[in-house]
């Protein structure tokens, strides 16, 4: 690479991370940094690498907010998990809560990324979209009296989309058709599917020409500094709380309990729920994608810089929560409320324990309407 190619790359990763919001850089102690990491640090010297032990491992990097996205990483484990044999041109879906989903209708389109190279899935894109029906006892598959999963819609979990660069319409519409309570407005799903794979395919592209730019190993040690630089952040946050305790009390008298305990020496913090409600009849049940998503909701709200949320977020943080608890729902467990009430409630709980910040109003203000031709979904301000 020529020194004024080491020039541009090293003003394009500058870029790139001050639109991110990282400040520092964090690496493997006795690093040997490529020609463009050394080009960044003459180009700005604040930026230099800060030597530290870290493992090597991967994690999903969600550049969006809020227990929408978050979640989605436990989604594409499952995926990665469940499909030793993907090949490229393969996609896949899945909206099963207990497995990395937050309730039905919000699908994850997830698509590898391969190394011409080696063959190997070196990342993975994923786009999560709210569809206006999943099926379910009512339009917009949100019943309020669902006391099981399969009556708020299909359930989706690990099923092959597109196989290599070919749409399974055929397979895809007897999914969407499938069930006591199939999809409504199939042509509708397919159309956002269609979307979501498309857009996947632009997250493709811009990965590999980032790879063709600078060169995996620089991609993938800058997807490391972004986890790592979340890690610190959270850390720092840790340092300057007191931690603390709270019963956030529901309607029908129950509680979501939270304790926060601080371990300002080694700059962790343990996140216990224990004590909360046991699994909802109806619906108020959350998956524990939720519930981390919310945990990491908050802390990245502490942090007060505009870090992307990641993994590198929970390294300091251990969550305690109860299985079979309205927090950490198992099957056949109804959650569309899970999604859209119990995790502001959650946050709540979390934010008063932490004497933080004033609470919000506990609901996501949801508003679904339809009939069997149209169905619609409004989340109202206010």
């Amino acid at each position: 690479m020529s020194k004024q190619n080491e020039k541009t790359g090293a003003e394009a990763l500058l870029e790139s991370m001050k639109a991110a919001g990282i400040d520092y850089l964090f690496a493997n102690a006795g690093t040997d940094f490529p020609p463009i990491i050394e080009a960044l640090m003459r180009l700005d010297p604040s930026r230099v690498p800060v030597p530290v032990t870290i493992p090597h491992e991967t994690a999903a990097v969600a550049m969006a907010h809020g227990a929408y996205l978050v979640s989605m990483s436990e989604s594409i484990r499952t995926v990665i998990r469940r499909n030793p044999d993907m090949t490229s041109g393969d996609v896949f879906m899945l909206n099963a809560p207990f497995n990395g989903g937050t309730h039905l209708p919000d699908v994850t389109v997830i698509t590898p990324v391969f190394d011409e190279a080696s063959g190997q899935a070196i990342f993975y894109v994923a786009s999560r979209g709210h569809h206006a029906d999943i099926g379910g006892k009512t339009p917009g598959s949100a019943p309020p009296d669902s006391r099981v999963i399969e009556e708020e819609g299909v359930v989706i979990d690990n099923f092959k989309l597109v196989e290599r660069g070919i749409l399974r319409e055929a397979e895809t519409r007897a999914l969407l058709a499938s069930g006591t309570y199939p999809c409504r407005n199939i042509d509708e799903n397919l159309a956002d599917l269609a979307a979501q794979i498309a857009a996947n395919e632009t997250g493709v592209r811009e990965v590999k020409k980032m790879i063709t730019q600078f060169g995996l190993d620089v991609v993938q040690s800058y997807m490391m500094h972004v986890q790592d630089n979340a890690a610190e952040s959270v850390r720092r946050v840790i340092s300057a709380l007191k931690g603390g305790q709270y019963d956030y009390e529901l309607d029908n008298g129950e509680f979501i309990r939270v304790a926060v305990r601080v371990d300002r020496e080694n700059q962790t913090a343990e996140i216990d729920f224990t004590g909360t409600a046991e699994k909802n009849p109806f619906n108020y049940n959350a998956p524990l994608a939720v519930c981390h998503a919310v945990v990491l909701y908050v802390f990245r709200a502490l942090v007060g810089a505009q870090i992307p949320l990641n993994e590198g977020c929970f390294r300091p943080l251990k969550i305690i929560a109860p299985e079979g608890s309205m927090i950490n729902a198992q099957y056949p467990s109804a959650v569309i409320a899970g999604n859209t009430e119990v995790s502001q409630l959650m946050c709540n709980a979390l934010i008063c324990a932490l004497g933080a910040m004033a609470g919000s109003q506990g609901t996501m203000n949801n508003y679904v309407w339809g009939n069997s031709r149209l169905q619609n979904y409004e989340t109202i301000c206010g």
